[in-house]
């Protein structure tokens, strides 16, 4: 029936018509759009302080979760066995570096953060440092040709482990800087780079059936060394002069 002139228009249908003339999927009007409006206005809400605390932990509860996927992964590749030589490797990788840092990740952070100008300084120490603590973990490898079995890893597996070390330095000592220089985004990928390469280089020796021990630790040095690279790259477009070393 057709309305009549100037009177009220119909009320809009809910529901769509269906390709069979049936009713199609019944929409709220407006819900989409509010939700969006919802959702943008809750993103403005937060401080920024609040929104790279946010992004931080989201980046850390996403790295663990690959993490965890790349080892569930490489335990099935592998086995027990195989696995557990991987594992192996890793740790001894983290531990020279850990050591080896010297506690410059904290010091980076808190120096830029105070005088963004002495950020090429900072870097140039930092890269010393993987440069040096590299060049300890050869000699480490020269060592274990004379004194066999003196490592719980030895022969391509130790030369790998040990290679990984300047690269997870250099991720840790770099990613603190563009900490304090607040670029929070580039720390954040440099946090989730590592484990995410790592996975996708395991699933592809699973897939091609090249799965062992060293080819899965020569994976896991690669997405270390993705890391700290990206990590380099980053920093570089926030130094406002040439890398330089500014040691005593």
């Amino acid at each position: 029936m057709t309305p009549a002139p100037g009177s009220a228009s119909a009320e809009p249908d809910t529901a769509a018509a269906g390709a069979d003339g049936g009713p199609g999927p019944v929409r709220a009007p407006g819900l989409e759009p509010a939700l969006v409006s919802g959702l943008r206005s809750l993103r403005q809400g937060l401080s920024p302080f609040s929104r790279d605390v946010a992004g931080t932990a989201g980046a850390r509860i996403l790295a663990a979760g690959l993490g965890f996927l790349a080892a569930a992964l490489g335990a099935r590749l592998l086995g027990p066995g195989g696995w557990g030589v991987f594992a192996v490797a890793l740790a001894l990788t983290s531990l020279i570096a850990q050591f080896g840092n010297l506690g410059l990740h904290s010091a980076n952070t808190y120096h830029v953060t105070r005088n963004s100008a002495l950020a090429p300084a900072l870097a140039g120490n930092s890269i010393a440092v993987c440069l040096a603590i590299g060049a300890l973990a050869a000699l480490l490898a020269v060592v274990e040709v004379f004194r066999p079995g003196l490592y719980p890893v030895s022969g391509v597996v130790l030369d790998l482990a040990l290679a990984g070390v300047p690269f997870l330095l250099a991720g840790i000592l770099l990613r603190s800087l563009l900490l304090g220089l607040g670029d929070v985004w580039a720390y954040n990928i440099g946090e989730v780079l590592p484990p995410a390469a790592m996975l996708v280089m395991i699933a592809a020796l699973g897939l091609s059936g090249r799965a062992d021990p060293t080819t899965v630790v020569a994976a896991g040095v690669t997405g270390l060394a993705a890391g700290g690279v990206f990590s380099g790259l980053a920093l570089r477009r926030h130094l406002p002069a040439p890398v330089r070393y500014s040691f005593p």
